[in-house]
């Protein structure tokens, strides 16, 4: 069985990567193929068609995207080629060999004008370009195949690329105070946590189960941005990242104006995917400590 995951040097993809090494002795009958942007650029269609060629998969899993918020706003057509058209293409052909595509989306396709943890069913209501570009590609996903299992994640972290984690402790090494926002909610997700529930996806596919739709996976409690901050520099100096505690102020989304509106309230609720993968949620602060770890070793 031939695995294509496109997006070969993302936070999801490189932690995936180290579930499929951890597991390589109980998985022989798969072969994973990791591909970068530079070997599969989804937006490229001709691209698309040559590296389906080249591997010929038996299931695809999509962690590439355009994940520039802000910069979306002023650069659509790129988000666009990617979040959407590069959905199009990939999904068209996974159509024409037949074969299933497990796809990463996100909470911004949620308006956040709520306060209950949203689940996949709810009406979507994108309030940025980067949002509305990923409810495309879901479209997109939607129109081409039956067999597809979407997965909205959020907040995401790992060791990982560029993420909030790494930017709290390198500013808590940098500044004695900074600013975070304390009015925006959400679940932290450990980009390890939801690379083992892909891989345990890909074996229950080969297994025979066939639960497509959308799902939700993200962590399992709600913090604010601020609240996840003081959580990270407090861990940071536990293990001796940081040398002394920064005084973070809370303020609020109207205090820090950015280019894309971001959703007030953005949890989602993992009881479709616990449901129907057994699957365990993200337990984020666990999540947080193996970054930590990480971290530690490059000391």
């Amino acid at each position: 069985m031939n695995i294509l995951v496109v997006g070969k040097y993302g936070q999801l993809a490189s932690c995936l990567r180290d579930v499929v090494d951890a597991e390589k002795e109980h998985d022989e009958r798969i072969t994973w193929h990791f591909l970068s942007s530079q070997q599969l650029n989804i937006a490229d269609r001709a691209s698309v068609q040559q590296a389906f060629a080249m591997v010929s998969p038996d299931m695809v899993i999509n962690t590439a995207a355009y994940t520039q918020v802000d910069e979306a706003e002023q650069d659509r057509d790129q988000a666009i080629a990617v979040n959407q058209l590069g959905c199009k293409y990939l999904a068209m052909a996974c159509a024409n060999l037949n074969v299933p595509l497990i796809h990463i989306s996100t909470d911004y396709v949620f308006s956040g004008n709520t306060d209950i943890p949203y689940t996949p069913g709810e009406k979507t209501d994108p309030q940025s370009v980067y949002g509305m570009s990923k409810f495309l590609g879901e479209q997109e996903v939607m129109t081409y195949l039956s067999r597809f299992v979407i997965i909205r994640t959020a907040w995401v972290f790992s060791e990982y690329g560029k993420n909030f984690v790494k930017t709290m402790i390198r500013l808590a090494r940098e500044k004695r105070q900074f600013n975070v926002v304390n009015d925006q909610v959400g679940n932290p997700t450990y980009a390890g946590h939801l690379a083992l529930v892909i891989y345990q996806m890909v074996i229950a596919i080969q297994n025979g189960t066939k639960q497509w739709g959308i799902y939700h996976y993200n962590g399992c409690s709600s913090v604010t941005w601020y609240q996840f901050a003081r959580e990270i520099v407090d861990m940071a100096k536990d293990q001796a990242l940081i040398q002394q505690l920064p005084d973070i102020a809370p303020i609020t989304t109207t205090q820090y104006p950015t280019l894309a509106k971001r959703p007030a309230f953005s949890a989602m609720s993992n009881d479709k995917i616990i449901q129907k993968w057994q699957v365990s949620p993200s337990d984020w602060k666990q999540g947080l400590a193996k970054v930590m770890a990480s971290e530690q070793r490059k000391t």
